[in-house]
């Protein structure tokens, strides 16, 4: 072959190889387009985890009402303490807990800082104390705490109304350094794992522990969230189902601790006025069925007026109960009365909660009538007594403080003798058994939808429901 034609050969054998480059490139174009083309700047199989937060309501923990950046606000700022999956107390910015009485001195970590570098004070913690008193959101977990005040630079005196061994539970509100938390707009400087950033369509989670980001984008209609999470506009969403209803949806969930405990408060100068006849139509009931079928399985069985994980209830052994006996009971009982069962027609779940109780209450014998009210006609029925049962809801905070729920006074002395340490829970339980003052049932749920695409286990703790969002990825 001459030498012509041999070079010839090489030319058009490169010609070939440059053409099937070139087409391999465009096909990968067409099928992934390069990082300046990709969201956020990273490539898919790096792509960030985005949640949903409204900008509007603002990311001040003292005055966002929304349950969307309330959600977020743990990931920002750090409390004294916070609850573990069991609703025990463990130290953040605290190094140390001291309960004498009335006074609790916490002493600050003298290793923690805000996320702009400085050392939070005593004082920083009394600035935050205050806002909190005074929030909408805070001020009632707060509610039997009379002051805060700084003993010295590193500690803090909180004042109480009466001693409670459990405060721990709600010194959990976000510590901000003084002066940055001045109105809605604000965006105090906390100590969380992350700390905030404008971006141009939302904001962005910047970790301080080496994490990932996690971007923010701006929601200005909450109602159609989790089709939106579906299609993959965001990779988790809360919904705390306290409108009533539920949605099947194609993603991954897991239930969420509300802490909402759901109770039958009793009219005790009606049909029920014999303590003996609630004591066993507690025992009687098919709590599991009233939760499943009203709230649709959202919810944990409740035989204690505390929530079923505390880890106090660790200690306590219940005594073995006879349902058939209790159910015998009520049929003597009640069996020549009509029982009015009052509930807030607003709220699906709890209307089909209410109905199941009909069922359960007819089975026996019992002749009921359904009152199913607005909320405003519902709320003045329970003022005026116009009830022998109500079905009710109440938030507990981390402390499971259940006063406000005690119209009895052996009850309320007997439980303020437990918040202070002088009665163990069994010892309780004895007194509210006996008096009942209210039947709890079940402590209702929420839910935290995400994408089929995160790679992490979702493990919510209570009031922080992203707890290991730093171990997320897509």
């Amino acid at each position: 072959m001459s030498a012509l034609n041999f070079l010839k050969r090489i030319v058009a054998l490169a010609l070939v190889f440059a053409m099937l480059f070139l087409f391999a490139a465009c096909n990968r174009d067409d099928k992934n387009p390069d990082d300046s083309s990709n969201k956020n700047g990273v490539t898919e199989a790096e792509r960030l985890v985005e949640l949903p937060y409204s900008r509007e309501d603002g990311l001040n923990p003292f005055f966002a009402e929304s349950l969307l950046n309330n959600g977020i606000m743990p990931l920002l700022y750090s409390g004294l303490f916070y609850l573990d999956a069991n609703y025990e107390a463990q130290k953040s910015i605290a190094s140390g807990i001291e309960i004498n009485g009335k006074e609790t001195v916490v002493t600050i970590d003298a290793s923690k800082k805000f996320s702009n570098g400085s050392g939070i004070l005593a004082s920083d913690i009394v600035y935050s104390f205050e806002l909190a008193k005074a929030s909408l959101y805070y001020g009632s977990m707060l509610e039997t705490i009379e002051s805060c005040a700084a003993v010295n630079s590193s500690t803090v005196s909180f004042v109480t109304l009466m001693k409670d061994v459990y405060i721990a539970g709600v010194l959990t509100f976000p510590i901000v350094k003084r002066g940055t938390a001045i109105d809605k707009k604000s965006i105090p400087v906390g100590a969380g794992k992350y700390k905030y950033e404008i971006i141009t369509e939302g904001g962005k989670l910047v970790s301080s522990e080496g994490a990932a980001d996690v971007i923010l984008k701006n929601v200005t209609n909450t109602d159609s969230l989790l089709h939106s999470l579906v299609v993959g506009n965001y990779d988790a969403v809360l919904d705390d189902l306290s409108g009533g209803k539920s949605q099947r949806i194609n993603a991954s969930a897991v239930q969420v601790d509300l802490n909402n405990l759901i109770f039958l408060g009793v009219n005790h100068v009606g049909a029920f006025n014999d303590s003996e006849l609630v004591k066993n139509l507690n025992i009687a009931l098919d709590k599991e069925s009233l939760i499943n079928i009203g709230f649709e399985g959202y919810g944990i069985v409740a035989d204690t007026p505390f929530n079923p994980n505390w880890y106090v209830l660790d200690e306590y052994k219940p005594k073995k109960v006879y349902a058939d006996e209790s159910k015998e009971y009520i049929k003597k009982k009640l069996s020549k009365r009509v029982v009015t069962v009052l509930v807030n027609s607003d709220n699906n779940f709890k209307v089909k909660f209410a109905e199941e109780l009909c069922s359960q209450l007819g089975k026996l014998g019992v002749k009921t009538k359904l009152s199913s009210v607005p909320f405003s006609v519902y709320k003045s029925g329970i003022e005026g007594g116009y009830y022998d049962l109500y079905v009710g809801e109440y938030k507990l905070c981390g402390d499971m403080n259940i006063s406000r729920l005690i119209n009895t006074e052996v009850t309320k002395s007997a439980y303020y003798s437990f918040m202070s340490g002088s009665q163990n829970i069994g010892e309780f339980m004895a007194v509210f058994n006996d008096d009942m003052p209210f039947i709890p049932v079940a402590f209702r749920m929420g839910i935290l939808a995400y994408s089929r695409e995160l790679q992490a286990e979702v493990n919510p703790l209570p009031n922080n429901v992203f707890a290991n969002l730093a171990e997320w990825s897509l």
